[in-house]
C-alpha cells in the first residue's frame, strides 16, 4: 500500500540512492529536460503524499529539497523548446509546475508558478487542436500529452490556485473525448503515428 510505512521506507531508500549514485548534470540521467521533469514529478508528488512519513527526517529532507533545486534549475536551463516545441516542451512545464505547486519554496515562487501556468495555457493552445487532438498526429503522444496536462491542471483545482480558465478546460475535456474514441474494446488504443512506448 502507498501509505504503509514500510512503503515510505522503500520510496525514501529509492530516492536517496538515486541522488547518491546521479550527481546533477552528469551521465545518461541528466541528458534532457524532460526526463528530468518527469522524474521530479513522480518524487514531488510521492514526497507530498508521504510528507508526514518522509519530511520529517530531516537528512532525507534537506537531500530532497537539494535535489529539487538541482532539478528546477537543469529544466528551466535547458527548456526544450529551441528547434520545435513538442511534447518534451510541455513535460518541461509540467514538471516545473508540479514542483512550484507542491513545494513553493523558491524564491518568487508565485511567479515562477504563474508564468509557467502561462507557458502550459499557451502549448495547449498551441499544441492541440480545438478539436482536442495533439499536432504530433499520434495517438500514443496525444494520450502521454493528455496526462501531462491534466496534472497541473488537477493540482490547479485541488490546490485552489485557479490558474486555468474555461477555455483551457473545454480543450483539456476534448483531449479526453478523442482518447475515449480511441479506445478498444481490450482497452488498447488504435495505434496510429509514432509511438516509444514511454508509457
Amino acid at each position: 500500500p502507498l501509505y504503509s510505512s514500510a512503503a515510505s521506507d522503500v520510496y525514501k531508500r529509492q530516492i536517496l540512492n538515486w541522488i547518491a549514485k546521479n550527481p546533477p548534470y552528469y551521465g545518461i540521467n541528466w541528458s534532457n529536460a524532460m526526463e528530468a521533469a518527469i522524474r521530479i514529478s513522480n518524487w514531488c508528488i510521492i514526497v507530498n503524499e508521504l510528507k508526514q512519513e518522509l519530511l520529517t527526517d530531516v537528512d532525507f529532507a534537506g537531500k530532497f529539497y537539494k535535489s529539487l533545486a538541482e532539478h528546477a534549475s537543469f529544466i528551466n536551463e535547458n527548456p526544450e523548446n529551441i528547434i520545435i516545441k513538442n511534447n518534451h516542451f510541455i513535460s518541461n512545464l509540467a514538471g516545473l509546475f508540479i514542483i512550484y505547486s507542491l513545494f513553493p519554496v523558491f524564491k518568487n515562487n508565485s511567479r515562477l508558478l504563474k508564468k509557467t501556468s502561462q507557458k502550459l495555457r499557451n502549448e495547449l493552445k498551441n499544441q492541440v487542436y480545438e478539436d482536442g487532438v495533439d499536432m504530433e498526429g499520434s495517438t500514443a503522444y496525444h494520450r502521454f500529452v493528455t496526462e501531462l496536462f491534466f496534472l497541473p491542471f488537477f493540482l490547479s483545482e485541488k490546490l485552489a490556485l485557479n490558474l486555468f480558465d474555461q477555455q483551457d478546460s473545454a480543450r483539456l475535456h476534448n483531449m479526453f473525448l478523442f482518447i475515449r474514441h480511441v479506445i478498444k474494446p481490450s482497452g488498447n488504443i488504435i495505434q496510429f503515428g509514432d509511438n516509444d512506448s514511454g508509457r
